[in-house]
């Protein structure tokens, strides 16, 4: 599958149900079935004309396949189609996405939690510093599904793995099924809804907390950056990038490789 069919396909996610199907049909089947799946469950929420025959075609492909996470998506696009009741699971308005990163880091990864209601997923470590709500809920086991971390992902192999992401969706295609199998283990099952586009920015660089004088010690520190809004799915805004970046070049190449959203300033008048 071409990027530019992907991306489409993400896309998709924060349309209507007639742009949904026509993210697919111009994406074709030769792509990744869960993200197609998740666009067809949206078309079929909103009786886009021609989603029925499309959600049965996508089932078919996943049970055909057989990889993890497949059989629930299989069943959950059956159920929305009327072809068979639904499995008794709770909706959680979650990010399948979000989840995989925190189930896919590394072992020195603190894991993270699923705020029930919300479904807004948060890095166990940002936490303490970003939740907007009274510190007394942070203590309220029952408001939250708690994600520990299932793989081991090697820091080094980060860059691979986000420009194989870009060239290919087998990586992402594998956590996202990954990620939906562990909510259906715990009870769970993803709602289907129009996302709305990030709201709020989860980090903001500070030049003079990375920058070493030591070599090879500000990529590693922008790396770690780079992993844990991963993680957590954040909006990134780095300040003055024209001169961090004009002296890092390589770590451009990971940003482009990432579909996250990165906020870049400069201090020149004009971009």
């Amino acid at each position: 599958m071409s990027f530019d069919g992907l991306q489409g396909l993400r896309q998709a996610l924060y349309g209507d149900g007639a742009a949904a199907l026509a993210a697919v049909q111009a994406a074709g089947w030769g792509g990744p079935l869960q993200l197609i799946g998740d666009v067809l469950l949206l078309a079929l929420a909103e009786d886009a004309v021609g989603a029925q025959e499309s959600a049965a075609r996508c089932a078919d492909a996943l049970r055909a396949r057989d990889w993890e996470g497949d059989a629930e998506l299989a069943a959950e696009l059956e159920a929305a189609s009327g072809h068979r009741a639904a499995e008794p699971l709770i909706e959680i308005a979650v990010d399948l996405q979000q989840l995989a990163r925190l189930l896919d880091s590394g072992p020195d990864s603190l894991g993270g939690r699923i705020e029930r209601v919300s479904g807004e997923v948060w890095p166990e470590f940002a936490l303490k510093e970003a939740w907007p709500g009274n510190p007394e809920a942070l203590e309220d086991e029952d408001r939250w599904l708690y994600v520990r971390p299932t793989r081991s992902r090697p820091t080094y192999q980060d860059m691979v793995d986000f420009i194989a992401r870009r060239q290919r969706p087998e990586p992402e295609e594998r956590s996202r099924g990954r990620a939906r199998a562990w909510l259906g283990n715990a009870g769970y099952r993803p709602a289907v809804r129009r996302r709305s586009p990030p709201s709020r920015i989860e980090y903001r660089l500070d030049l003079s907390a990375v920058v070493s004088k030591y070599i090879g010690e500000t990529e590693k520190n922008l790396r770690r950056l780079f992993d844990a809004a991963e993680e957590g799915g954040a909006v990134l805004l780095f300040d003055e990038a024209d001169d961090l970046f004009g002296k890092h070049r390589e770590l451009l190449e990971r940003i482009a490789a990432d579909h996250g959203l990165a906020i870049h300033t400069t201090a020149e008048d004009e971009c």
